[in-house]
């Protein structure tokens, strides 16, 4: 026989609710890995190191295509939660994507000096 949880978030993402963001968080600390050894390579200005811009740009691709899949499990499922809880999930994910969008523009930033 199953157990079935009352809180609704137990539902909401299969086996975990922390699933998802961490897969998240997962990927955005990829991508953040990538910047400082393209930082060295600035240093050395070694320009044969551009491919770790390209990383960081899949990387940034797959944050993107997490963050999607997460806000629209998130959005199927909102009915059942606390609207509090929903409004701190969200903005959770939110920074998560910020994050790597930062982490983006700072290895695009990086490129430009890496160009000269």
């Amino acid at each position: 026989m199953d157990i079935k949880s009352p809180t609704p978030l137990s539902g909401l993402f299969r086996s975990s609710p922390f699933k998802p963001v961490q897969e998240h968080m997962r990927t955005v600390f990829s991508c953040i890995c990538f910047i400082p050894p393209i930082m060295d390579a600035l240093y050395r200005q070694d320009r044969d190191q551009i491919e770790m811009i390209a990383g960081v740009r899949r990387s940034e691709h797959n944050i993107d295509s997490i963050l999607f899949r997460t806000k629209r499990t998130l959005f199927e499922n909102e009915k059942g939660m606390d609207p509090v809880s929903v409004i701190y999930w969200y903005q959770l994910i939110d920074l998560l994507g910020s994050i790597s969008d930062q982490a983006e523009n700072v290895a695009d930033r990086l490129l430009l000096f890496i160009s000269k």
